[in-house]
């Protein structure tokens, strides 16, 4: 046994931001025995630096039953640890990644301000995109960002396109890379980029263009909790099936009085809606006007096969090299309904008999993870991973981006957890300190005793 050190060490330094925790053992008994230790060793060393404890688990081999936490001190790791459920399986593989890219609505003020200032892949990303869109709109996409982005325009939903961008940035960065992608009207822009339909530099100004349409033409939208095929008698006067959500919402756009004596209708009927914030009326009727300026538009661009596959809101399913290089897939796409509930199913349906896809929903908020977990197609309940808090959250960017990477090591994805301010230039050494007793692993022991050769067993 090595010599112990006379007294603690003293505490480190911390690493800024908030730094993820991994814990795995090879069985379920095991892992809930490492939380339990690790829990109480923390709560006990209140003034150690949890980075230092972070860096001495993740030298440790990763085993197939995991669960990780992310905390900013110590006190909070032993908290977490305590109310940290053991998976009922282990990750016997990586699971596929799948991000969903949301569409106009999420946005809001100071979205993503302190990622950029802390994550340096997710600065570079929103710099990359503000030099693009400068000229473009003859503004600071970056002002936007932190200082009117909650309302419908184009700056706000260019706003949003490099949010998503540049989150997907920060992923990968830390080594997550999507099996698949799907992304919810605004978002499927960004998705085709991502697998290289488009580039950047195309279709930011290609999104410039479409809302701009879009808000010339007018109208306003609804949503609606119903299910589609009761959605479809009230449309009239011009009203069309915008989006089908979830098996029991949907959203109609259309004229704005035609939009107003649904809502009456709604009010009349006791169905609950929500009018949306929006000056136009996306995926309807309203938009047949501007549809050959948009084509003009996607007849500028060199659209390419995909090299990650996606599903489309035209069909609900993947979409074909064909229809990813076609302008007029592009203009269906801004007219026609967006079928997100039929998308969910279709990528459910592609790891059917497996552990299903990790979503990862790559923007503000957590609305496509509701509603994906909203599809009931008979299997189990997805695994969704939000990376940004929703406008009314109040919480840190940087412990839901460090929740949402101690959720993906649990699931078994590749995945690098250490935190942007804990990674040294390549040639600097990274400092390591001695935690001599920081608990090992917690071995799962069995008594398997033998008497000696003529051994009689005493009476009792």
């Amino acid at each position: 046994e090595a010599p112990r050190l006379p007294e603690p060490p003293k505490p480190a330094e911390e690493a800024p931001g908030w730094t993820v925790l991994p814990v795995s053992a090879r069985t379920r008994d095991g892992l809930a025995g490492q939380l339990s230790r690790l829990g109480r060793y923390l709560e006990e060393r209140p003034e150690l630096s949890v980075s230092e404890v972070a860096r001495a688990l993740r030298a440790r081999r990763p085993g197939p039953h995991r669960r990780a936490v992310a905390a900013a001190t110590a006190a909070d790791a032993a908290r977490a640890l305590a109310a940290a459920p053991v998976p009922a399986a282990g990750a016997e593989s990586a699971p596929e990644v799948v991000f969903l890219l949301p569409g106009g609505g999420t946005q809001y003020v100071g979205m993503g301000a302190e990622l950029y200032r802390d994550d340096p892949a997710y600065r570079e990303a929103v710099d990359r995109c503000a030099a693009i869109l400068q000229p473009v709109l003859g503004l600071d996409i970056r002002h936007t960002l932190h200082e009117h982005a909650d309302h419908f325009s184009v700056e706000s939903m260019c706003a949003l396109a490099v949010v998503e961008y540049a989150l997907a940035a920060s992923l990968e960065a830390s080594g997550v890379r999507p099996g698949a992608l799907m992304g919810h009207s605004l978002g499927e822009y960004v998705a085709a980029c991502l697998a290289g339909v488009m580039t950047l530099e195309e279709m930011l100004p290609l999104l410039v263009t479409r809302v701009r349409l879009m808000i010339s033409a007018g109208g306003a939208a609804v949503g609606v909790a119903l299910p589609e095929r009761d959605v479809l008698p009230l449309l009239d006067g011009g009203l069309s099936l915008a989006a089908v959500n979830s098996p029991s919402s949907c959203t109609v756009g259309g004229p704005v009085d035609a939009v107003d004596a649904l809502v009456e209708r709604l009010v009349a009927d006791g169905v609950t809606h929500r009018r949306l914030r929006l000056p136009a009326a996306a995926h309807s009727s309203m938009l047949d006007s501007v549809l050959d300026d948009l084509a003009a538009a996607f007849r500028g661009v060199g659209l390419r096969e995909p090299r990650v596959p996606y599903v489309t809101n035209v069909t609900g399913t993947w979409v074909t090299p064909e229809q990813a290089t076609s302008v007029e897939h592009w203009v269906a796409h801004t007219r026609r309904t967006v079928r997100f509930a039929d998308g969910v199913r279709t990528l459910r349906a592609a790891s059917a008999g497996g552990a299903g896809p990790v979503l990862v929903e790559i923007g503000p908020g957590d609305v496509l993870s509701r509603l994906a977990a909203a599809v009931d197609d008979g299997g189990p309940e997805p695994v969704t991973v939000p990376v940004m808090r929703h406008a009314r959250a109040t919480g840190p960017d940087a412990r839901v981006r460090a929740e949402a990477l101690a959720h993906l090591w649990t699931a078994g994805a590749a995945v690098d957890i250490v935190p942007p301010g804990d990674r040294p230039a390549e040639d600097t050494p990274v400092p390591r300190r001695s935690l001599p007793d920081l608990p090992g692993y917690a071995f799962a022991r069995d008594r398997h005793w033998i008497d000696a050769p003529g051994a009689r067993a005493r009476a009792t």
